[in-house]
């Protein structure tokens, strides 16, 4: 099993906005996507993100995945009920860090972190493909002026794949991008192996 993730602070910000009509439907790169505005004031829920190969995930709306192909003895995260999932933000799956300077002024800023709305003012939403063959986060940082956007969809060849990009719809700023996945599991570390020994199989 194999995954690749894609990091850009050079996207085009003069490229057409999505919608920003609550939850109207919207197209994106050729693809019809779904909103949920502002889905992180709503309770934590899991969707299934499909493919047409062996590949399979379970996302919570956090951010958290459980991904693999096959059976869980092959997943690339802690096989774990959707309550776990809603609750390892920050400890299994993405992680971004973006550090903006701009004006003498240095800022850190973590993009989808929970804790996010305390510091910034922000604009978070969820899409989905009609078919959730995709799944997309986005957070627009309106103090910043910067856009966020991380994505998963399988690949026949790749596995899954995580595209992830800053976009900046302010004033020229230095931008400085630390983005990874976090609690990835060793190889055939099976459902039983992750219950016996835990954080000892982290990676």
């Amino acid at each position: 099993m194999s995954i690749t993730s894609e990091s850009s602070a050079d996207a085009d910000p003069s490229a057409e906005p999505m919608s920003t009509v609550p939850g109207a439907p919207l197209d994106w790169e050729g693809r019809e996507y779904s909103s949920i505005e502002d889905h992180d004031r709503l309770a934590p829920f899991l969707m299934a993100v499909v493919s047409s190969t062996d590949a399979w995930m379970f996302l919570s709306s956090v951010g958290v995945p459980a991904a693999g192909r096959r059976s869980p003895a092959s997943s690339l995260f802690p096989y774990q009920t959707d309550d776990r999932l809603h609750d390892s933000a920050g400890v299994a799956g993405p992680h971004t860090s973006v550090r903006v300077t701009r004006g003498g002024a240095t800022t850190l800023w973590r993009p989808l972190d929970p804790r996010g709305r305390e510091t910034f003012r922000l604009e978070r939403r969820l899409l989905k493909t009609t078919h959730c063959e995709a799944v997309m986060f986005e957070e627009r940082n309106l103090d910043l002026g910067l856009t966020f956007r991380a994505s998963w969809e399988a690949s026949r060849r790749f596995g899954w794949i995580r595209r992830a990009e800053v976009v900046n719809e302010s004033e020229d700023a230095s931008i400085e991008i630390l983005d990874g996945l976090l609690g990835l599991m060793p190889a055939d570390a099976d459902r039983s192996m992750q219950t016996e020994l835990s954080t000892l199989l982290d990676a």
